[in-house]
This record gives C-alpha cells, structure tokens and sequence, in this order.
C-alpha cells in the first residue's frame, strides 16, 4: 500500500491538545496500516511555551504563533483546539482561506458563526470537521451525516451535557442535593469553575444547533431556542419524579413540526424511567434519533473529556486523510446556511409537573385549582406534599396536555396569589420514543 503523508497543524495545546497528541503517536502505526495515511504532527501553536514536556516533538515544532500554523505550506490540517469565540476564529477562517481543511472540538464558535463558516470552507474547496465539537467521542456527527443519509430524521432528542447529566444523576441516586453534586462534580474535572454553560442548558444548546443543523439541513440561531437549565432542580422534584415513575434529565429536543420551522428546545423534562434515555446516567451522553425509514437509533458515550474527545479529533483527520477529495464533493450534506427562528414553544401540547410553595392552611388547594382551571388546566395528580419549618407547604401538580402558552398564564396567576409564595417550577413530562406518535 502506498503511504501518503498528512501533515497535522495543531492551535491549542491544553489539556484536549496534549490528548490528542498523545493519541497520535500511539495509533499512528495502526492508522498508517489501515488507511494508508501517515499523520505526523508538524506545527504546534500555544500561548505557552510547553505545556507538555512529557511529549516528544521534533525541533522547531512548537511556536507561540498561531499564524505560523494556518500558513505553514507544509500543514495540510489544522486543528483548533482554542476554545472561545474570537482567537478560535481568526485560526479556522485564516486557516480555510489558506485552504486547508480545519477539525476543531469548538461547539459555542460553530453554533455562533457556522452559518458563515461552512460557506467559507465550501468556497475554498475545503472541509470543516466537527465529530468532536459533540458529543465527545460518540460518532453522531457522521452517523447523521452520512449513515443516516437515506432515512429522513424526525427527531432528536438528546442528554448532551455530561456535567449536568452526572449532577442529575448524583441528585436521584445519592440523595445529594445541587449544590453538593455539582462540588462534586466540579471536584472530579467535569465541571468548570464557572459551570454556567452546562447547567444553563448553553452548551446543550449549542451543540444542539449543530445536530438540528445536520438534521434539517439549515442553520437556526440557537439565541431563538427554548433554554432553561437544572439550577432550580431540587432534591424534593428527584424524589417526586420517581414516585411518578420518571427521572429528570436535561434533554435538547430538536423535532419536525407540521407548521414548518422545527422544535427546538433544551431543558429539564421528567421521562418515564423505563425509557432508553433514563439509562444514560453519570458523565455520559446519549442521543435518540427517531427517522422514517430506520425507526429509532441511541448513540451514548463519554462526552467530554481529553481522550474522548482526542479520539473524535483523530477520527476526523483520519477520514479527512483517507477521504478528502470525496468530503469536498459531498458539499449538500452540511447545512446551507442560516434560516429563520424555529418554532414556538408556547404553542407545545404536553403534559407538566408543577412544584410551588403555599400557605400551609385550609382552602389553598381549592383556589390553586381553581385558578388553574379557569385557564383550561385539567390536573391530574394534586398533592399537598410536606410542610416546611416556616410554616408553608410544597405542593405538586401533574397536569393533562396542555398548550404551554395557557399553561403559563395560569401560572402567573398562581403565583400571584397570597397564599403562594415564590415563584413556580414547571417541568415538561415527555416519553422521547412516543414524541412523533
């Protein structure tokens, strides 16, 4: 077999970079064996001299330039590793205008700015690569891009935030509540110092975008999305969630509509814990894709971390080196550009849990529901639930299908009334197999 050469330029040499190194040269042999590719890395660009000693490189590898990278004549593919919004583009728009394909793991740039930047990489005869920008090391990228290119996807609803799914999961199982899960969380290296954009349900969003993308073939501003986060789950809605039979998971929602535009959304949803997504539990991933043709597929894996995602970016440069010129004909199966805001959610039919505080004494429970009902809220399940030490009492409600635009007028009358205190918490109950029936 011939050996053709392909020669990496890598920005951003943190701790995924050093991975992805890393990984490199230990598959290399097996890579060049199996494809025919012999990838080297050739050029580093990081902000620090050496973040990694342990790492053999040839002289003269490393720089402290990224522009030596995205010009070196003799790098075939750059990879950004630098994270963020502005650096990050300059090194992958530089780097397609210097033609050259570009892998990056950089979800929050490709949801902001894909729009521009796949067009950018079609005009200049080249491939942008993004395994590893969701969903770590699970292949769901490519499965929807060409394994699943013969059968029209109808939706997809995922658990694509590893840090809020092992908070979740450390609330039922442990009995711990947020705060305690997420110092844990943050002790182990899953979550940031500031964790904002997992547990506020951005970083699912983002890759959302880029699944939603794939999916329907457009761009949609993941700014016009249904997004809340997992900051006011408590323990007290885990164990209420299990006695209706269901767990709690932060689950991105991207779902074809008969109006058009599609359902685009991303927060806290009860699911029926007999459900293949109640399954993906701790740090892990896991994504529900429902098609016409090939009924549902579950992808699940770890979704963050240095070697899941090094070996998502291997992935992409192995199948850029031994099926370039093909990726660059193939140009249909990335999204063509951005298109208008998606569907409402206010118009969503769907069954709620309810959770408020009120006054703990006679006649509350009768105008709760009173209130609720002279908005058309048919209740299921009302429940007084426990008393708290200041004198007030939880109450939980699970609701019939109901528009959620009626759902929240009547709980801004709720919460408007003496005898309740604070503002409610509405959470969507939904079975993600049975969202399309």
């Amino acid at each position: 077999m011939k050996v053709k050469p392909v020669r990496i330029g890598l920005v951003g040499y943190g701790t995924v970079g050093g991975g992805m190194v890393r990984l490199l040269q230990s598959e290399r042999d097996r890579i060049r064996a199996a494809t025919g590719a012999d990838l080297a890395i050739a050029r580093i660009a990081d902000a620090v001299e050496n973040p990694h000693p342990d790492i053999a490189l040839p002289p003269g590898t490393l720089t402290r330039d990224y522009r030596a990278v995205i010009s070196d004549p003799a790098v075939d593919i750059v990879v950004e590793l630098v994270g963020g919004t502005t650096v990050a583009y300059d090194v992958i728009a530089g780097a397609l205008r210097n033609k050259k394909h570009v892998v990056t793991a950089n979800k929050a740039l490709l949801a902001e700015k894909g729009a521009e930047l796949f067009p950018l990489a079609r005009e200049n005869g080249c491939v942008l690569a993004f395994e590893a920008a969701v969903c770590g090391a699970i292949p769901v990228v490519r499965a929807i891009k060409e394994g699943l290119c013969g059968s029209r996807i109808l939706s997809l609803h995922g658990i694509l935030n590893g840090t809020a799914n092992f908070i979740l999961t450390k609330m039922r199982f442990e009995k711990k509540d947020f705060a305690t899960a997420l110092k844990q969380a943050q002790t182990l290296g899953f979550a940031e110092a500031d964790p904002t954009f997992d547990v506020e349900g951005i970083d699912s969003a983002h890759k959302l975008a880029l699944l939603a993308a794939l999916s329907f073939g457009r761009f949609y501003d993941w700014h016009g999305f249904h997004v809340s986060g997992i900051t006011r789950i408590t323990d007290l809605d885990i164990q209420y969630a299990d006695e209706m039979g269901c767990v709690i998971k932060l689950l991105a929602i991207a779902q074809r509509t008969e109006q058009g535009p599609p359902f685009l959304s991303v927060a806290p949803t009860l699911i029926p814990r007999d459900s293949i997504l109640a399954g993906v539990n701790h740090e892990f991933n896991g994504v529900l894709i429902e098609t016409e043709a090939a009924g549902p597929l579950l992808l699940t894996g770890r979704g963050a971390g240095a070697s899941p995602t090094g070996s998502a970016i291997l992935s992409d440069l192995t199948h850029l080196a031994a099926y370039g010129p093909l990726e660059r004909e193939a140009f249909r199966m990335y999204p063509e550009g951005l298109d208008g805001r998606p569907a409402a959610p206010d118009d969503l039919m769907a069954e709620y849990y309810i959770r408020l505080t009120a006054v703990d004494k006679p006649g509350v429970m009768a105008r709760i529901s009173g209130a609720l009902g002279d908005h058309g809220v048919s209740i299921a399940m009302l429940l007084q639930k426990l008393a708290t030490e200041n004198g007030n009492a939880v109450i939980v409600i699970k609701t019939h299908d109901i528009r959620t635009r009626q759902l929240n007028d009547a709980l801004k009358t709720v919460d408007g009334l003496d005898i309740v205190n604070g503002p409610s918490l509405k959470i969507r109950i939904l079975d993600p197999l049975s969202a399309n029936s």
